[in-house]
């Protein structure tokens, strides 16, 4: 026997015993680049988190830079947490983080800025949440009065 055949045969049984046991193997719908803003906004986060915890005894920063970094690698957390799970409302949760961005330092925001446009383009792969719903109700709304 081959050992591609042995391969086939073993991915046939893994199937069988899959479908026999009503376990469904997850797909992913996402793009690879929801994925990888993901994974380097998880990262992003950590850092601050990590940054927040090794320099509490050696910088002379007041203790709200420390606070802020903190939340900043929550909230950082939290967003990829949400693209992973694919939930939609991780790109109010960016736009927010974006706009303070664009406040603080508009040279480095534009990079954010379009990875905001890219989720938003790309949103039709995420789940809709509450949000959404009150934000598409508020659009129908409006439609009706035009008509």
């Amino acid at each position: 026997m081959d050992i591609t055949e042995e391969r086939k045969d073993g991915e046939k049984i893994v199937t069988k015993v899959a479908r026999d046991l009503e376990l469904f193997i997850p797909k992913t719908r996402e793009p690879l680049a929801v994925k990888i803003i993901a994974l380097f906004t998880l990262a992003g986060g950590l850092s601050l988190l990590g940054s927040t915890f090794t320099d509490i005894f050696g910088l002379n920063v007041s203790m709200s830079v420390y606070i802020l970094r903190a939340l900043m690698g929550f909230i950082a957390m939290a967003i990829a947490y949400g693209l992973v799970r694919g939930m939609r409302w991780t790109i109010y949760l960016y736009a927010i983080v974006v706009l303070v961005a664009i406040m603080v330092n508009p040279k480095f925001s534009v990079l954010l800025a379009v990875i905001l446009v890219y989720l938003v383009y790309n949103r039709k792969y995420l789940k809709k949440s509450a949000i959404d719903a009150h934000f598409e109700s508020i659009y129908e709304e409006q439609n009706k009065r035009k008509i």
